[in-house]
């Protein structure tokens, strides 16, 4: 029997290092195919610009004041690839290619705290077979060196902020700083450090109460300063009158606020703040009662489910009285003490309240809440916020549905194995971090809804599918169902590996065009940058209008040259300059209305106009000129069918 064990270990063991090889070439393939030859896209062409301002100046400055601080640490070890490897494709993005490298490295430590072996080797493997790891890492961008921070972070937070190694907890606070200097999103790591709070009498973490006004002190630092570099407006800093008179400024909230119809303050940016303040004060205060023995556990989340039914949240409160009945059964939860009662009574009468509110307003309720039926009143009313249904479902049911509904039900399999566990253990690991995740991210506004921004924890995803397989299968079958599941996944995709230096690969056209969202766009900048700068040898006077189209701005330097981008936009708002007459990023001429095209033109008799066809709609050369127009015509269509160069000729 013995030897029939150590037989089937050794066999498992020697087929994760099989699987690992394998992986390792076709990742380093998929990685290094054609590495250089890509060319820039448009975040890269920032990130390009970035370290050119670091090379001339040692800071990312824009001439006209204002930082570009977006991923500061991963644009630093750009400049200095580009400073020691020259102006290369391959030096911009050599830093996003070795952090890529070294996930499956951090990835692998982190799993041997929840996995045992050889499930670890295999989670490597499926990170370098990942279709969207090897093109991220690929991407000169700060998401590989996220990753990698997000990795150090979380298994800091397990070792030493829930574990059992105390005397390094401040580890997690550094990398939680350098987090955020890789991205913005670093800093939503931040309300993790708190997480010793919620239970205060260990004495090994807490000895006195010195102890814990050091740490929450010292946390709240750290957590103000990394929300301070997410959130302060370094772009703009000592710019003066960037914006043309009169214009107004995209409202940009870092939080989604909830859809409260019948208040006026329902739209203002601090009301999540105070939501969540109100939140975390009675989950704070019903703590401290707890603690003192005056209330008992499932009380302390009984408060919390009043204040959600105050402000008419279902989906909080619904979550909140899941959990509850999850932890310690219905009646406990709910039921069982007098005051339990009067709270529960409490916050049913408040949603009762709040139902005959709305009924009261009949029709007007439908179109107060700009939905189209009395469910979709119902569902913007009491079950809109968090709002998953942007930021999660949609970017996952477009690009890997499969997977995502994986991780799913392998986050219900290890919360539910441990139901009966302490509230840190039912957290801690990776289904814990996804759980935390998924709330974060129905909480946090990005301008552009995209998976990308999930990217960081993509590893912690794999890692959760490869637990739930071993509680469900155990180890021999838990392994191949770990397999079997990413080979499903739509992750994993052999013929991308494959394509990895073809143009189909780059463009994402072909068998790889569905997954342009996931793998960032790639239009085909080049040759149009090629085809401009021939034009212009030949037509040196010419003005060439691009619009949509960044990094054709660095390949190609005519005498008159001027970017056209919608003043409603939000590109308009972050290239601004000068009262909106020069863009950012080169200083060149910014256009943002049809009146100023016109105006600029004026004495032009052709004009060359270059336009991404999927926003060909913005500018029409028809409705632009008017009566000046005597003819367009297209010139060039870049090699993926994408962007277009028209010949506009004009009446004097």
């Amino acid at each position: 029997m013995i030897a029939v064990t150590i037989r089937r270990d050794l066999t498992l063991q020697w087929g994760a290092y099989l699987i690992l090889a394998c992986a390792l070439i076709g990742g380093l393939y998929g990685r290094l195919a054609g590495f250089g030859e890509r060319q820039l896209t448009e975040d890269e062409y920032y990130f390009a610009e970035g370290a050119d301002k670091i090379r001339e100046q040692g800071v990312p400055r824009f001439a006209g004041g204002g930082y570009y601080v977006q991923g500061l640490l991963p644009q630093y070890l750009t400049a200095a690839s580009v400073e020691l490897f020259g102006e290369t494709n391959t030096s911009v993005r050599l830093p996003a290619l070795l952090f890529g490298l070294l996930v499956p490295l951090l990835a692998y430590r982190y799993a041997r705290l929840h996995l045992p072996a050889p499930l670890p080797l295999v989670l490597s493997a499926a990170l370098l077979a990942s279709s969207w790891e090897i093109e991220f890492s690929r991407f000169g961008r700060m998401y590989t060196a996220l990753q990698c921070a997000t990795l150090a972070f979380v298994y800091r937070f397990d070792r030493s902020i829930i574990g059992p190694d105390w005397k390094h907890q401040y580890r997690a606070h550094g990398w939680l700083v350098i987090a955020t200097l890789c991205h913005f999103q670093g800093a939503i790591l931040a309300p993790l450090l708190f997480w010793p709070c919620l239970n205060l009498d260990n004495r090994e973490r807490f000895p006195d109460r010195g102890s814990v006004i050091q740490y929450s002190f010292l946390t709240a630092v750290v957590a103000a300063l990394a929300g301070l570099i997410a959130t302060f407006d370094f772009r703009r800093w000592g710019v003066m009158a960037p914006f043309p008179i009169g214009y107004r400024p995209p409202k940009i909230a870092f939080l989604r606020g909830p859809e409260f119809l019948f208040w006026s303050a329902g739209d203002h940016p601090c009301i999540p703040v105070a939501i969540l303040g109100a939140l975390t004060m009675a989950l704070v205060t019903g703590l401290v009662l707890a603690r003192r023995g005056v209330i008992s556990g499932p009380q302390v989340g009984l408060a919390p489910l009043v204040v959600s039914a105050l402000l008419h949240q279902g989906m909080l409160a619904t979550l909140i009285a899941t959990a509850l009945v999850l932890r310690y059964g219905l009646r406990r939860a709910l039921w069982q003490w007098p005051c339990q009662r009067l709270l529960v009574a409490t916050a049913g009468g408040l949603f009762l309240f709040w139902a005959v509110v709305c009924a009261s307003r009949g029709k007007d309720w439908i179109e107060i809440s700009g939905a189209s039926s009395w469910m979709g009143a119902l569902r913007k009313t009491f079950f809109s916020w968090p709002s998953w249904t942007d930021a999660l479902v949609q970017p996952w049911a477009a690009n890997l549905p499969v997977l995502g509904l994986l991780t799913l039900l392998s986050i219900a399999v290890l919360l539910m194995s441990r139901a009966r566990a302490s509230w840190i253990e039912i957290f801690r690991g990776p289904a814990g971090i996804l759980v935390y995740g998924i709330l974060v991210f129905g909480l946090v506004r990005y301008f552009r809804e995209s998976a990308r921004y999930h990217f960081p924890f993509y590893p912690l995803v794999l890692a959760a599918e490869a637990a739930a397989a071993l509680q469900l299968a155990g180890l021999w079958r838990g392994l191949l169902l770990f397999v079997a599941a990413f080979t499903v996944s739509g992750d994993f995709n052999p013929s991308h590996i494959a394509a990895a230096g073809k143009p189909s690969a780059e463009f994402r056209t072909g068998p790889f065009a569905e997954k342009e969202d996931l793998w960032y766009p790639r239009p085909d900048y080049q040759s149009v940058a090629d085809y401009l700068r021939k034009l212009g040898k030949a037509a040196p006077d010419a003005l060439f209008v691009v619009h949509y189209c960044p990094p054709v701005a660095r390949q190609f330097l005519p005498r008159r040259y001027a970017s056209y981008l919608p003043r409603s936009s939000f590109g308009f708002y972050e290239w601004s300059r000068e009262r909106g007459t020069r863009d950012v990023w080169k200083g060149r001429l910014l256009l943002s209305t049809w009146q100023e095209l016109r105006e600029a033109t004026r004495s032009d008799p052709v004009v060359w106009l270059v336009r991404p066809l999927s926003v060909a709609a913005q500018l029409q050369p028809e409705v632009v000129w008017g009566e000046r127009l005597q003819r367009v015509t297209q010139e060039f269509l870049s090699r993926d069918g994408r962007i277009e160069v028209l010949r506009v000729s004009l009446k004097l």
